[in-house]
């Protein structure tokens, strides 16, 4: 496209000033220049055939005009075949670089409870909180990254950090659930951040039922989902109904 809007600019001046323009050969050799620059890829290629319209003679018999004209189509063209020339070098150097990777991956676990929080309160209050942390067991790391949709060395892939937050989201024992790139390095490596904090995951159960007969039914149980850390389900229970009692123990990752 360029290279039409050249030769049209180019040309055109010469035709309306000079009658005896010879057409034919001043435009095989514009042909052959632009051809010349526009098969090289080098931005001083570029300058130097462009360097060569500034100086070109138009010829006996034009006029100052014709000669003005001459240098403004010039620039124009000069302008034109230096961002061609240009290009090519930068698209080159960005190229280079290669696209970037997943660098070192940091996992940051909580407690329910920050510090903090605990030292805001006091009395009944701080002390169920430092006990609920204290029978609590915070999330092994192995656990989150296990739901990691990405490691380290991997194409870098900012959707896959959402995706990921809804993963750990899914456990349904974590939350304030964070999964950031925080810093990318000269070689193009993305470090990211995965910073989850434990919810309360022991979980009870108490039923009563009393019928018009007067047969009473009752279940009591107690389960952990988060059992040790380690994202396993464990539970027990008892109850009775109007036959017998029974009690009941359960596991299940």
């Amino acid at each position: 496209m360029w290279y039409e809007w050249a030769k049209f600019f180019w040309l055109r001046p010469l035709r309306i000033h000079d009658p005896s323009y010879k057409g034919r050969a001043l435009k095989g050799k514009f042909l052959q220049n632009i051809f010349k620059v526009s098969r090289s890829n080098s931005l001083v290629c570029s300058l130097w055939w462009s360097a060569l319209f500034f100086q070109r003679k138009l010829g006996p018999g034009m006029t100052r005009g014709t000669c003005q004209n001459g240098r403004i189509v010039g620039l124009f063209v000069f302008l034109v075949m230096t961002v061609g020339g240009l290009t090519p070098v930068v698209s080159l150097a960005v190229g280079d670089t290669g696209p970037l990777v997943v660098g070192e991956i940091e996992i940051i676990r909580h407690n329910i409870f920050s510090s903090a929080e605990i030292d805001s309160t006091v009395g009944t209050l701080s002390f169920m909180r430092s006990t609920m942390n204290g029978l609590h067991s915070t999330t092994r790391e192995y656990v989150v990254r296990n739901e990691l949709l990405f490691s380290q060395g991997d194409i870098f892939r900012p959707e896959l950090l959402d995706e990921t937050e809804r993963n750990l989201r899914e456990l349904g024992f974590l939350n304030h659930i964070r999964v950031t790139a925080v810093d990318t390095t000269a070689d193009g490596r993305v470090n990211v951040k995965v910073e989850v904090r434990d919810s309360w995951s022991l979980k009870t159960n108490l039923t009563y039922s009393r019928s018009a007969s007067g047969d009473t039914r009752w279940n009591v149980s107690l389960s952990e989902v988060n059992f040790l850390g380690h994202a396993l389900t464990m539970g027990a229970g008892i109850g009775a109904d109007e036959n017998s009692s029974f009690h009941s123990l359960w596991f299940r990752k």
